[in-house]
């Protein structure tokens, strides 16, 4: 799934100080990295790009919270993998992130080169294959309504016609009787 030069990476954390950290740790990698940053989760969803690979999701963030900001920024990139980063969180913080659509949860003070990189590699391919079976998922529910579609018109046809043909015979014992 990394097979392309450059990694785009969403930054989202109003502390400068690890946004500095986390950019040190993703240039040490084995890609390029285009590192886009944001202080909150709605500069980061007025960033103007089309195309983002990893968001790195501050959980603690002034307005929007990083949980509360996950299904918009699914939304907007449904692709992408969402990490939630976080200072103080606990099991349940982390539960919750990846209900709500994020691929994986760190915390900050456990935060290397080496664990960033495997959260961010795995994230990568997890939210591919996640998007990817929403698209198939799509796609099959569009050729079963067409199908239903499909299998509709000759029963109609069918039923039409029986309604016809069981008309027709009760003209003809009407008839039939008249004589």
């Amino acid at each position: 799934i990394l097979e392309k030069d450059a990694l785009k990476v969403l930054l989202v954390d109003d502390d400068s100080a690890d946004r500095i950290l986390v950019g040190r740790l993703l240039s040490r990698g084995e890609l390029d990295v285009n590192l886009l940053e944001s202080e909150d989760a709605s500069a980061a969803l007025a960033v103007d790009t089309e195309d983002v690979d990893v968001i790195l999701l501050d959980y603690f963030l002034p307005g929007l919270s990083g949980l509360d900001a996950i299904a918009n920024l699914k939304a907007r990139w449904p692709w992408a993998a969402i990490v939630v980063l976080t200072g103080q969180g606990d099991e349940s913080v982390a539960k919750q992130a990846i209900q709500m659509g994020a691929v994986d949860y760190m915390s900050k003070k456990k935060l290397t080169r080496e664990s960033l990189w495997r959260v961010i590699e795995n994230g990568v391919e997890l939210a591919f294959m996640r998007w990817r079976l929403e698209q198939q998922r799509e796609e099959l529910s569009q050729f079963a309504e067409m199908m239903l579609h499909d299998f509709k018109a000759p029963v109609r046809a069918l039923l039409f016609t029986s309604e016809e043909i069981s008309e027709g015979l009760d003209r003809a014992d009407d008839t039939s009787l008249r004589e």
